[in-house]
This record gives C-alpha cells, sequence and structure tokens, in this order.
C-alpha cells in the first residue's frame, strides 16, 4: 500500500473513532516533504522543522485543543509529547504501525 493509500484509509476509518472518543492521533513520516504530502490529506495539519514557527505553533495548538483530531510531523516532535488523549500513533515510511489506546472501544 502506497503511503498516501494508507494516509486516506487511516482518515476514512479512524476518524468517526477518534472523535467519538476524544481521542488524537499523531502519524510520524520519515522526510519533510513526505509530511507535507501526507499532511495534505488531514487538512494540513503538520509539523516539522522547516516550517514558520507561528504556523507550526498553530497546528499544535489545534491538535492539542481537539480541533484536528490528527497531526502529522517529522519523528523530531516525538521528543515533547506528553498528551493524556492519544489513541492512535501511526509511523509511516520504513516502519507502519499501528498502535491503539488499551482503552477498549
Amino acid at each position: 500500500m502506497q503511503d498516501a493509500d494508507l494516509a486516506l484509509a487511516i482518515n476514512k476509518e479512524a476518524t468517526p473513532v477518534l472523535r467519538a472518543k476524544g481521542w488524537k492521533a499523531i502519524i510520524f513520516v520519515t522526510s519533510i516533504d513526505a509530511c507535507r504530502k501526507i499532511g495534505a490529506v488531514f487538512g494540513n495539519s503538520i509539523s516539522h522543522s522547516e516550517m514558520p514557527r507561528a504556523e507550526k505553533d498553530a497546528n499544535e495548538k489545534a491538535w492539542k485543543d481537539g480541533r484536528n483530531p490528527f497531526l502529522v510531523a517529522t519523528s523530531g516532535f516525538i521528543c515533547g509529547i506528553n498528551m493524556p488523549d492519544v489513541g492512535l500513533v501511526v509511523f509511516i515510511g520504513a516502519i507502519q504501525v499501528f498502535m491503539l489506546s488499551t482503552t477498549s472501544y
């Protein structure tokens, strides 16, 4: 499955669950280019090192506040995450892993 197809499937299948549970999802990608491309599927809710700081902060705030349940980010973002309501973490690239919260549906 291509990365874009995977992103579309995640968006379609995970969005209803995330919204119903009030959970968030993080999609980690391996490059800034991938962040931009995959981020387009999720309303350009992205975070990477080459973004203007104000745009990056606004995207992260929208994700933290729950206005957008998805954030597509490069791996640098993983160092600063401490969010209790993340129900889905996806790594797209060399590793593709789904990690759901231990809370049952």
